[in-house]
């Protein structure tokens, strides 16, 4: 999936980054109970929300490019280049892919 997404702007990947940072040292400042760094988080967190928003809108670029929907077909693909099977041969075998979960 990665490899057919279009490049993102780096500007966009820095703040991407930087949010996760941030998301991250607030969970560690709450389970140590330092809620006014938690706090301070929280609001640096909501700022670079917003400055990913601005960034998205200046860059024309959607939640859905950041975050692709695997597909039966992709499966399909995988599975065939992985296996050498064809494609065809893999929508044939009875394989139900269809009783997978989202998070399988």
């Amino acid at each position: 999936m990665k490899l057919r997404q279009p490049e993102m702007p780096n500007e966009i990947t820095e703040v991407m980054k930087r949010i996760r940072f941030i998301v991250h040292r607030m969970e560690i400042a709450i389970r140590n109970h330092e809620f006014e760094k938690a706090r301070f988080y929280s609001v640096e967190e909501r700022k670079e929300r917003e400055n990913l928003r601005m960034l998205r809108e200046r860059y024309k670029v959607d939640e859905t490019a950041i975050t692709p929907t695997v597909t039966r077909e992709d499966i399909e693909n995988v599975l065939a280049g992985r296996t050498g099977l064809p494609v065809e041969s893999i929508r044939q075998s009875g394989t139900d892919l269809d009783g997978l979960k989202e998070e399988d």
